[in-house]
């Protein structure tokens, strides 16, 4: 029996459980990432907006989320996104439609950043249209156009 999980915006109330989830899944080994994981990068982001971060809230867990941030006038960027169980790809799938549908109309353009290490994320943002625009891996995805 599949156990109904709920995608919505982050709570205060998922902080601990998301940073626990990022710090289980985010290698500490990787610190090529742009933000790198930590308790004071995540509070940073979510103090300046909450609005563009999203949790996959299982019944009794945090399955998976996503940190991110309009950062300019047409660009928004994804921080950091992961979850875990049979149903991950699912959550991130749903977790990034999620984060789309809040952008303003101004945004056209999405920046996903990674560790240049975690191939498996690339290949996931690769599905959507995502291309690599550096070398520290940073994706973009021109999803909108300007009229």
């Amino acid at each position: 029996m599949r156990r109904p999980v709920e995608i919505r915006e982050i709570r205060h109330g998922d902080l601990r459980s998301v940073y626990l989830l990022g710090s289980e899944l985010f290698s500490p080994a990787c610190t090529d990432m742009p933000l790198p994981w930590s308790a004071e990068n995540l509070a940073d982001v979510l103090a300046a907006d909450m609005d563009r971060s999203f949790v996959a809230a299982g019944k009794k867990a945090v399955e998976g989320f996503l940190i991110g941030r309009v950062a300019g006038e047409a660009t928004a960027e994804i921080l950091w996104t992961c979850a875990r169980g049979r149903e991950a790809v699912r959550h991130l799938e749903n977790l990034y439609q999620s984060f789309v549908k809040s952008l303003p109309a101004a945004v056209t353009r999405i920046r996903a950043c990674m560790a240049s290490s975690d191939g498996e994320m690339m290949d996931f943002f690769g599905k959507f249209g995502f291309t690599l625009s550096k070398h520290i891996v940073i994706m973009d995805n021109f999803f909108r156009k300007n009229p």
